[in-house]
């Protein structure tokens, strides 16, 4: 018994990340991104770290805001800025907090080094909503303008 096979040709002429991939008698071509999954990779770090962090706090809003297109980049060109507000935990000084945080590549560390925060006390949601927001506009005239928070 004899069996005859057919033998195709691949040749890319640029590298472009995609490479063939042949599953159960189909030819496709697969997306080999290693910059994106290394960026995922250290992105995940970064999430689980924040939502440690963030279990001891009283998080009334959370919001980070980068440049548009900045997720493309490597972690290392990105710059984030945090706005959030927290309920205080004094119970001599009850309100809300309103943080502005900054963020970006650190050479030195070698990580994502965040500055320490600038923030106010409010003695209302409305008040500290409100002060919220002339910091988000503030930084939207200096390019930070795409948000995780769907408004």
């Amino acid at each position: 018994m004899s069996v005859e096979h057919d033998y195709y040709g691949y040749k890319m002429t640029d590298d472009t990340g995609f490479a063939p991939c042949l599953t159960r008698f189909c030819l496709s071509l697969a997306c080999c991104m290693t910059g994106v999954r290394k960026r995922a990779q250290a992105t995940r770090f970064y999430v689980e770290a924040v939502a440690q962090v963030n279990q001891q706090r009283k998080l009334v809003l959370q919001e980070v805001l980068l440049k548009p297109g900045a997720e493309t980049l490597p972690l290392a060109e990105q710059e984030f800025y945090e706005l959030c507000i927290e309920e205080s935990d004094d119970v001599f000084r009850p309100g809300f907090i309103v943080k502005q945080t900054h963020a970006q590549w650190s050479e030195i560390g070698g990580q994502v080094m965040w500055e320490e925060p600038k923030w106010e006390r409010w003695p209302t949601l409305k008040k500290a909503k409100e002060r919220c927001e002339e910091w988000r506009k503030a930084l939207a005239t200096k390019g930070f303008t795409q948000s995780d928070v769907d408004c």
